[in-house]
């Protein structure tokens, strides 16, 4: 359940705070925000809603190397109990590991393209590219006007869940990157694949 934080409340951990707006939804990455005024400046400043939930639940505040991870990688389940603080650098490496692969085709030549945790996003919304190259001429072909920018959405990327990925009865494989196993040869085979 979601709760209201008071403005008491964060000043007992951050108390240059002089007013808090929200919690707001923030649409282009669908979490919610608090917007703060401090005395320290007349401009308002943005705070993760989950992290401030958490540092007023628990009494501290979170370090510059720590982040608030939802457990059941829903945005807006600000529960307190699917919220927990974890080492920034494990965080990513956990994100990483858990995003499954994904199929796209090259925006230049149409080679399919197989996705895996280590690809860089969609920046800039041009699309994927099976090679430099193809990305080259892709630019080329633009800055000539041969072709016409086409923008492409961001792909919502699909996680593996915990237990798809680490075996709880096993301490040792705790960490460790998921590899596919054989069942999902015939999904991958003639496909190329980035790192």
């Amino acid at each position: 359940m979601n709760r209201k934080i008071t403005l008491e409340e964060i000043q007992k951990l951050y108390p240059e705070v002089i007013s808090i707006n929200g919690p707001y939804l923030r649409k282009c990455d669908n979490r919610l925000i608090l917007n703060v005024y401090t005395t320290k400046s007349d401009k308002k400043t943005t705070l993760s809603y989950p992290k401030i939930l958490y540092e007023v639940y628990y009494n501290r505040r979170i370090k510059h190397n720590e982040t608030i991870d939802h457990i059941d990688k829903n945005p807006l389940n600000n529960d307190i109990n699917n919220l927990r603080c974890l080492d920034l650098r494990f965080h990513i490496a956990m994100d990483n590991n858990r995003r499954k692969p994904f199929l796209v085709k090259c925006k230049y030549c149409g080679k399919e393209i197989l996705i895996t945790n280590g690809r860089k996003k969609n920046y800039k919304h041009t699309g994927y590219f099976c090679s430099r190259e193809c990305s080259g001429k892709y630019g080329r072909a633009i800055q000539m006007k041969l072709i016409e920018k086409e923008y492409v959405e961001q792909i919502k990327h699909e996680y593996f869940s915990f237990h798809e990925l680490y075996d709880y009865n096993d301490d040792s494989s705790f960490g460790q990157e998921f590899t596919l196993d054989d069942s999902n040869n015939e999904f991958l085979e003639g496909f190329t694949e980035f790192k």
